[in-house]
């Protein structure tokens, strides 16, 4: 009998301790409070993934044209054929001034999560998967080429040599083809390889 009166005196008294007004805000999170730091640092763990070629490229979390044409480098990590791009650019200093002169340059590593702040026909946050998914990425690398109205001129597929890189990125940014679709291109810019032995 004294153990039941027991359990009923401490069963009452934990809900009159629970029926306190007073709460203790120790037990209640406010949130986490992020430094600006942190954030950046969270933001910035791709760069890790192409850190050798990383002062070529803007940073991917704002995408816009800037008056210039757009290349977009999707990579992955454990790629082959990315590490071996990597190694194509840094060999080509022509290549290396093309991509951080001529162009807004982006490189894209899918395998990190991140928030794209991203000026198509109009400004939108995109998720890194929601932004391979815009262009039908599933193959790495796979260089994508916009125009200054961020509409597609090239999406490249697979590994491409530093030289055809850069005669694709000196064709594409002349004027006549700047307002071709991505078909009529894609047959010109087959003749251009053909004709040049690229």
């Amino acid at each position: 009998m004294f153990k039941k009166f027991l359990n009923l005196s401490i069963i009452s008294a934990f809900f009159i301790a629970c029926s306190d007004n007073k709460i203790d805000s120790n037990l209640i999170s406010n949130g986490t409070n992020y430094s600006q730091d942190s954030i950046k640092k969270a933001n910035n763990l791709d760069k890790k993934s192409y850190e050798e070629i990383a002062h070529l490229f803007k940073d991917n979390t704002d995408i816009k044209s800037d008056k210039k044409n757009i290349l977009l480098i999707f990579s992955a990590n454990n790629c082959i054929y990315c590490d071996k791009l990597k190694e194509e650019i840094l060999k080509d200093k022509n290549l290396q001034k093309q991509i951080k002169d001529d162009y807004s340059s982006y490189y894209i590593n899918i395998s990190y999560k991140k928030i794209h702040t991203f000026t198509k026909n109009h400004t939108s946050d995109l998720s890194t998967s929601e932004l391979a998914n815009l262009y039908n990425i599933n193959a790495t690398p796979t260089i994508v080429i916009l125009n200054q109205k961020s509409q597609t001129l090239l999406n490249y597929p697979g590994f491409i040599s530093a030289k055809r890189l850069a005669a694709t990125m000196d064709f594409l940014n002349k004027a006549e083809n700047q307002n071709l679709n991505e078909a009529e291109l894609g047959k010109k810019l087959l003749h251009f390889y053909k004709d040049n032995k690229i």
